[in-house]
């Protein structure tokens, strides 16, 4: 940018006239117009010399009010769809807030060398027009200011993209669908074709082959897919799955939502007709298209005849509408990422539900196995961050895999239903989805009373009551979601009988679900966790060996658990410890108290 933009003060004043212009109510409320003048001044900067198709961005550090330290973006572009709401998301991604966000189409009168001569509100010459956006945000430090101007250039150069090829993109998708000999399914590109779907790239892959035919945001390649997808595509089609084969990407859009991409994938075939390739369309579903009645929805409408029939519903009966009003609960762009009997399943769950509302979780597969979605089931007043971030927290630590994305249905109920998202490897077994359920309805029904009801079996009413008061509301949302009440129980007698920071205990348990060479072993302490480099020595002079390790801090200084999962060397010698199990937990106890 330049030290000073050289521009007339008039320039300068119709830049603040388009800034405040085009504002929102409230946008300028507390918008001087020394401030007006200071931001115009800041993108007259910015604007003063640009070219057709090149885009200008700077970011500075600035003041603030009531102390805050706030800096603030100028964007200047050529006009096209997506720059907004994708430059929003690329900044709330880096949980950075804005506080202000002026955006004025304007139509510019520029000299061969991209200087700025003249600022119009309107004018009908799409060639002229050009996009301005002012932002005040949080503050970041330098380096975060400069991985948030990479980020803002990538996201708007797959806006180019995406916009540049739309008209191929459509294209290619009306050709491909023109291939497809199911009528549903040739319908369904043609509808995504005709405005039901963003479409933001395309590419062909092909075993042992760099992609070709790339459009859109696959002209800039992301994450490579791996090849294994590609393969496990095309046999999955050649052996007459559905075409188009529909999935969740893991690779989330930049444009537009930053979602996870849909896919559409259908076959690519070579001169003697075998699939040698698969074509990939990636895209969103619109907003709109969300909205639209299953029963209008390509494919979708074909497995809602097939539930009918299954079911034995008449479409305009009382079953048949709750049963279409089911299928309405739920987010269409997962329910063709599936297959038919996971769809019934959730169809069964959402109609339950219905009828009698209460919590609930259910888990299906995409269609390739590749993908857990976990629909849970809230009463709407339960529904907050922290319970959501619990069950997330108790997702992951059940699957051993992260929750990429999640989202929340609030309907007209009196449910809402949250989606996660885990991408796990095909071969995985499925998780124990009763207990994550069961978990689930204790969570809502409330842990803490849980507890205390498990206190008072083994402590008696008058001493539970006390444990409570002083222990349960120290445990973290983290340990909360993934400790069973009988577990919390167990640990706060346990922390109870520490007398002195420097006391140590110690557990010794197993789960169900543990391999049989597992146990659990948990560590206590008041003053302190106890530090691995003392700990897993000790456990292993034990004969233990550590696989895992998680840390527990309770606040107000009530203790510190450690948890370990451990294994032990054979059979014999976990018979042994089965039969001695507090004598070694003491053993194990004094050696760490030295």
């Amino acid at each position: 940018m330049t030290a000073h933009s050289r521009l007339t003060p008039a320039l300068v004043d119709s830049i603040r006239e388009a800034l405040t212009n085009s504002a929102l109510p409230g946008e300028t409320a507390d918008f001087s117009r020394d401030a007006q003048r200071t931001a115009a001044q800041f993108v007259a900067d910015v604007a003063a010399q640009r070219q057709w198709g090149e885009l200008a961005i700077h970011i500075e550090s600035s003041g603030g009010q009531a102390g805050h330290r706030r800096m603030r973006i100028a964007i200047v572009n050529d006009d096209m769809p997506f720059l907004v709401d994708s430059v929003a998301n690329a900044i709330a991604s880096r949980h950075l807030t804005i506080f202000r966000l002026l955006h004025p189409v304007v139509c510019v009168r520029r000299d061969e060398a991209g200087k700025l001569i003249a600022v119009e509100d309107f004018c009908d010459d799409r060639s002229r027009r050009e996009s301005i956006m002012y932002i005040e945000l949080d503050r970041a430090d330098s380096r975060g200011r400069q991985e948030l101007v990479t980020d803002l250039r990538r996201v708007l150069g797959d806006v180019t993209l995406a916009v540049r090829d739309w008209t191929k993109l459509q294209q290619r998708m009306r050709s491909d669908a023109a291939a497809i000999p199911d009528p549903e399914g040739r319908a369904l590109l043609e509808w995504f074709a005709d405005g039901a779907m963003t479409l933001l790239g395309f590419h062909v892959e092909q075993p042992n082959r760099p992609y070709t035919e790339s459009l859109g945001i696959f002209s800039v390649p992301g994450a490579p897919t791996d090849e294994g997808d590609c393969i496990n595509a095309m046999n999955f089609l050649d052996r007459g799955g559905d075409n188009p084969l529909m999935a969740k990407a893991e690779r989330k859009s930049t444009v537009h939502r930053r979602v996870p991409l849909d896919l559409l994938v259908v076959p690519v075939l070579g001169d003697k007709g075998k699939i040698e390739g698969i074509g990939v369309h990636a895209g969103l579903w619109t907003s709109e298209a969300l909205r639209v009645p299953p029963e209008e929805v390509p494919v979708l409408r074909k497995r809602l005849k097939q539930l009918d029939a299954d079911f034995g519903f008449d479409p305009k009966g009382h079953s048949g509408k709750a049963l279409r009003h089911a299928v309405a609960s739920l987010p269409r762009d997962l329910l063709l990422t599936i297959d038919y009997q996971s769809l019934r399943s959730l169809v069964m769950m959402a109609m339950s539900l219905a009828d009698r509302p209460r919590p609930g979780l259910l888990q299906v597969r995409s269609i390739l196995k590749g993908q857990l979605f976990s629909f849970v089931w809230l009463p709407r007043e339960e529904l907050t961050t922290a319970r959501r971030t619990a069950i997330a927290m108790l997702l992951e630590s059940e699957v051993g895999r992260e929750v990429t994305s999640w989202s929340v249905e609030l309907g007209d109920g009196d449910l809402a239903l949250i989606r996660y998202t885990q991408y796990i490897d095909e071969k995985a077994p499925q998780p124990d989805a009763e207990s994550l359920d069961a978990a689930v309805v204790e969570m809502v029904r409330g842990w803490a009373p849980a507890v205390e009801g498990e206190l008072i079996t083994v402590a008696g009413a008058t001493r539970a009551t006390r444990l409570a008061l002083t222990y349960i509301n120290s445990f973290p949302d983290g340990y909360r979601a993934r400790t069973a009440p009988e577990e919390g129980a167990a640990d706060i007698l346990r922390l109870c009988a520490l007398s002195s920071d420097a006391d140590r205990d110690v557990r010794i348990s197993r789960f169900d679900h543990d391999a049989p060479e597992q146990l659990r072993l948990k560590t206590y302490r008041k003053g302190g966790l106890i530090p691995l480099s003392e700990a897993v020595p000790v456990l292993e002079n034990f004969g233990f060996r550590v696989l895992e390790e998680l840390p527990t801090a309770l606040s107000g200084g009530q203790g510190y658990i450690h948890d370990f999962l451990v294994e032990v060397a054979d059979q014999a010698a976990m018979e042994a410890l089965l039969t001695r199990t507090r004598p070694i937990e003491r053993a194990i106890a004094n050696v760490l108290c030295g």
